[in-house]
């Protein structure tokens, strides 16, 4: 059991809350298959144009242009690389499957109970991702255990800047207006959760089926190892 005093509960999704396969052999397939068509009938759209104009440093006007796009965004699936127009288009995407049944988001067990029991002492609660803002809603929105998006009163991705970054950790206490020292940060990624505490945040490992575990800061398998006030 680790006991923590804390006024906010700052949490990664894949590997913290949910199977990371989810979005390895679920999120990832679908959104690659579907990009290419959703580029060529959306790229027009203001808002998906100014992201793909990020790709190119310009607007994007031509079919070569737009093939591009579509090819540079698919690079990034297949190597996994995070970036901020794929993370907007695949939350697009991924809307659609959400809203249509194709999937609906796991979650680990001792997730929902646990954030129950948080949200009853009056402990606010955030997510940190990779993933688009929107995503993360969408993900929330679409649980095996219905919508639980009313318990999080935060959502942060790489807009606040890259999680292996000190100075992200910071620039999210500023945004909450609370103490880096009052803030826990839930991860599985060891980089992430160093990162979190040099910016002087606490941390715990969790450590889930298929995580590497460490030596170099406190680890639970279950939220319900978590004991805070």
């Amino acid at each position: 059991m680790i006991q923590l005093q804390v006024r906010y509960i700052l949490m990664d999704i894949e590997g913290t809350v949910s199977d990371i396969n989810f979005v390895k052999r679920v999120l990832f397939p679908y959104s690659r298959e579907h990009l290419p068509s959703f580029i060529e009938q959306n790229w027009s759209d203001p808002t998906v144009n100014e992201k793909l104009s990020l790709l190119l440093e310009k607007p994007v006007k031509t079919s070569a242009q737009i093939q591009h796009c579509i090819n540079q965004l698919l690079d990034y699936i297949d190597c996994d690389i995070k970036n901020e127009s794929l993370k907007f288009v695949q939350g697009l995407i991924w809307q659609k499957g959400f809203e249509s049944k194709r999937f609906t988001a796991p979650l680990y067990p001792d997730v929902l109970p646990n954030w129950k029991r948080w949200s009853s002492m009056g402990l606010p609660m955030g997510i940190y991702s990779s993933g688009s803002v929107q995503a993360q809603k969408l993900f929330f929105q679409h649980t095996e255990q219905g919508n639980i998006l009313p318990f999080l009163d935060q959502h942060f991705d790489l807009s606040i800047g890259s999680k292996k970054a000190s100075t992200s950790y910071l620039n999210i206490a500023e945004t909450l207006k609370v103490p880096a020292t009052s803030i826990v940060f839930l991860s599985d990624i060891t980089q992430e959760l160093a990162s979190a505490a040099e910016a002087e945040l606490q941390v715990v490992h969790v450590v889930r089926p298929g995580t590497q575990s460490s030596d170099s800061f406190p680890v639970i398998e279950s939220f319900n190892e978590l004991k805070l006030q």
